[in-house]
């Protein structure tokens, strides 16, 4: 099954590649299937982790109550074995709107932008599916633009305007 996916995989890069040839275009696609994200908001660059510790203060405020959730994958203590640990392609916070209750997910990435992994892109269409709520935030700016336009009011394209889908 996994060959099939990665065949999948390799077809698809080829098409997008062969795509972008046509228009003109030098094809550059991540072999791991990883696509840019960019603030769309003016944000200072700096790296994940200070977006991190500028942002997470502020959920409360703008009415998420937020956990921090831990996502990897490597050798555990002593043992031999390789494992993961976390949501595949789960984000770096989840928890709920406080008036709704709705679910909401919050990727964060360094202020001048990131890559989103395609497990993340699933993460984000499976929300989205779902009704829950996933944005990808690049700094303060985007996170009180997010709250100032309402959260219950947010839509599927809107979140997804600071990354670079392929399709």
């Amino acid at each position: 099954m996994a060959k099939r996916i990665s065949k999948a995989w390799q077809n698809e890069r080829l098409a997008l590649g062969l795509n972008l040839i046509k228009q003109g275009k030098t094809p550059r696609v991540a072999f791991d299937g990883a696509v840019p994200t960019k603030p769309f908001l003016p944000c200072i660059d700096v790296p994940e982790s200070a977006v991190d510790n500028a942002v997470e203060p502020l959920f409360r405020r703008y009415g998420c109550v937020m956990k921090r959730l831990n996502n990897g994958e490597g050798k555990f203590e002593h043992s031999p074995n390789y494992g993961a640990y976390g949501i595949k392609g789960g984000s770096d916070y989840l928890g709920w709107l406080k008036d709704s209750g709705r679910h909401i997910e919050i990727e964060l990435k360094r202020g001048a932008g990131g890559r989103l992994s395609k497990d993340q892109q699933d993460r984000f269409n499976d929300c989205w599916d779902d009704n829950a709520i996933f944005v990808v935030v690049h700094g303060v700016p985007e996170l009180k633009w997010y709250y100032e336009n309402g959260w219950e009011y947010l839509t599927k394209e809107v979140a997804a305007q600071n990354i670079k889908f392929r399709r």
